[in-house]
């Protein structure tokens, strides 16, 4: 829990519907809500209150006895000051939480209206409107930090606004025929979109005073850089038509064909993607003879889909950027325009192709159902960032559609529902396997992807390669640790050279994977992804005189996640830092077991900066997501308020217990 965050929120929600005889009807549903939040920053990677409080020295006071926050006596003077941590970049996390004045408010409204017109039986015209409006205002004043350590005698304010309108327009036209056992339903659907949006921040510092009615960037000294703004309009179309039929509820069949157009991209801003689907009731022919089995029914589709989502809105013609620049005989500061990265106006849309058979059985009386699908999914054209072309002069390559991804897999969910005396119940379970492969990189201009996620610019695990996972992890390989200096002696090349100078027991021994007698980053092996192999849940539900209980149980298993975390927790080399716990049980002429390297100050065998499979961990997990009890008051209680009214009351615990062996914070995230 953090202290001094906090969450109110207001909302209310107008819903209606209204028939004007028997062929028109309208309705609307609006709701509004406003919120004002105190949170902390999460953001960033190496600092902010949760990370400051991990790095923190344990023995460094939150506070001192005259009220005041407390901090960290630099180990050695001026200017070689050693602050907390080994970048300089831990402060009181308590300091952190309660010093800043933070005042964030966002009012959302999010309204649709329809009409619906029947002029024949079998024929429905509907046309809807919907608008989405948000309005974000972040203000934060920083007060100086005077506490030992890393202190910093400069306050300031940033302050920021943004507001998103956006508004879609759906027509769908349907006409439904049944002719004897045949039944037709088409469908025709144009759908039209916007966005706008707008977003400006400034920074102003050196106040004079800190209280709060002082708080205004008119107050001021100086202000900061030069503001930031940015503005983008976004515009999609899509055009849908749909034709299903069904026969005597046994056969069935669905083709669609959908066309959309995206202000994103330039050329090639409209595609096409068609989907047909088909399915066969086998419960329902009349030589089906099993009285148990109330639905049977085998599935198969095939569909195509566009993305571009992970485009930037001027990807095509990227908007130049300004920045200061120190130039002039007399060195200044000049306000300058450049281009920071290339554009790319051939950009197509991403397509995702899938495949899928499935299979629906209901027993029972369908209280028993269960639900299996294979799915084979290729996703063509995939975007990503490439390298900038070196001729350029540009620090950032344009986006592109390079390669193809394959996503396969099994799908499996079994329900029951029962009774029990007065007690009603439900379970549900479901568990999926995925298995991810890079089939090509065609457009990239190389065999592989290197990708720039890091840890302190230090580690670089994640590498893209035909045939391996999208985003997999690229380490070292290591063999345990040396457990003596006759096994440090003995690891040698042809050569009679040893392999690992630096190293002495306790350390990570490092596998020669090129057996080239040395070892670097040429000794890196692909080692599986951060995507689980298998996913499953579990949801168990009952009803008892008016009572309710849910309970979500969710998991995975087969997962490998990255625990950069280490880096700075585990390694006395990034001296300041407050270690973890298990470094207790590092390795020690004591303790020779141990699968913690030795301590060090200075890390000469690179035991942590040396992306390797040490920092790989199993990341499965089972948590308990989500539980909730409730009660019903009965219908004569509730009715003498409104007729059909119903008042609920319950209370819901999210995240409450987590089985993993992952020793970082949150297995689901992978923190």
């Amino acid at each position: 829990m953090l202290i001094s965050t906090n969450l109110k929120r207001y909302s209310l929600r107008l819903k209606s519907d209204y028939g004007l005889g028997d062929k028109v009807s309208i309705g609307q549903n609006v709701y509004v809500n406003q919120t004002k939040a105190r949170g902390t920053n999460t953001s960033n990677a190496y600092s902010g209150s949760i990370l400051n409080a991990i790095f923190m020295p344990a023995a460094a006071a939150a506070r001192y006895a005259d009220g005041s926050y407390g901090g960290v006596t630099p180990l050695a003077p001026a200017p070689e000051f050693k602050y907390a941590g080994a970048y300089g970049d831990v402060y009181n996390p308590v300091a952190l939480l309660e010093r800043p004045t933070i005042n964030n408010p966002v009012f959302n409204l999010n309204g649709i209206g329809y009409v619906e017109y029947r002029p024949l039986t079998d024929l429905k015209l509907r046309s809807s409107f919907s608008l989405d409006v948000l309005r974000e205002s972040n203000k934060r004043f920083d007060p100086r930090i005077p506490e030992p350590g890393r202190s910093n005698t400069m306050n300031y304010l940033t302050q920021s606004e943004s507001r998103r309108d956006k508004w879609i327009w759906d027509n769908q036209a349907s006409y439904q025929k049944a002719l004897g056992k045949h039944l037709f339903d088409l469908t025709a659907v144009y759908s039209a979109q916007r966005t706008n949006y707008e977003y400006y921040w400034l920074k102003g510092q050196n106040f004079d005073r800190e209280d709060r009615w002082y708080q205004y960037i008119g107050n001021a000294k100086e202000v900061v850089e030069r503001p930031t703004s940015d503005v983008y309009e976004e515009a999609l179309t899509s055009a849908i038509g749909r034709l299903t039929y069904s026969f005597d509820d046994r056969y069935f069949l669905t083709g669609s064909l959908r066309r959309d157009q995206s202000s994103r991209l330039l050329k090639y801003n409209s595609d096409y993607f068609p989907a047909v689907s088909g399915a066969w009731k086998i419960s329902s022919e009349p030589f089906f003879r099993l009285p148990a089995v109330q639905t049977l029914k085998l599935r198969a589709s095939w569909g195509q889909i566009g993305n571009i989502q992970s485009v930037n809105y001027y990807a095509y013609n990227v908007p130049l950027v300004t920045s200061q620049a120190y130039l002039g005989s007399t060195p200044g500061y000049s306000n300058g325009y450049f281009v920071n990265k290339q554009s790319n106006p051939d950009l197509q849309w991403e397509r995702s192709e899938t495949y899928d058979a499935g299979l629906d059985v209901g027993l029972l009386d369908n209280r028993l159902t269960l639900t299996a699908d294979y799915f084979q999914k290729f996703t063509r054209g995939l975007i990503l960032p490439i390298a900038p072309n070196p001729s350029s002069g540009v620090a950032e390559g344009p986006t592109a559609n390079v390669g193809t991804v394959l996503n396969k897999g099994f799908e499996l969910s079994v329900g029951y529902a029962g009774q029990a005396g007065p007690v009603a119940f439900q379970v549900n379970g479901n568990v999926a396997t995925l298995k991810n492969r890079v089939e090509d990189l065609n457009g990239y201009g190389s065999d592989f992807i290197q990708h720039t996620d890091n840890v302190r610019t230090q580690m670089y695990p994640f590498r893209s390669a035909v045939g391996q996972p999208l985003y997999a992890y690229y380490l070292v390989p290591t063999d345990g640790l040396f457990r003596s200096e006759q096994e440090v002696s003995a690891y040698t090349n042809g050569e009679g050279k040893l392999i690992q100078p630096s190293a002495k027991p306790g350390d990570l021994k490092f596998r020669d994977s090129n057996n080239d007698g040395r070892i670097d980053d040429k000794d890196r092996v692909f080692m599986g992804n951060a995507m689980p192999k298998q996913t499953y849940g579990l949801t168990l539900g009952g009803q008892w005189k008016g009572f309710d209980l849910s309970v979500f149980w969710q998991g995975v298993s087969g997962v490998k996640l990255f625990n950069g975390y280490k880096f700075a927790t585990y390694n006395a080399g990034l001296q300041g830092y407050n270690l973890d716990r298990h470094v207790l049980d590092a390795w020690t002429p004591q303790n020779p077991d141990a699968s913690i390297p030795r301590l060090s100050l200075n890390d000469a065998n690179k035991n942590f900066s040396l992306p390797s499979d040490w920092y790989l961990e199993n990341g499965s997990y089972l948590r308990l997501k989500n539980l909730t009890v409730g009660y019903t008051l009965p219908a004569a209680w509730s009715s003498r308020v409104r007729t059909g009214a119903s008042l609920r009351l319950y209370g819901t615990v999210e995240n409450l217990v987590t089985f993993t062996k992952y020793s970082g914070m949150d297995p689901e995230i992978g923190a």
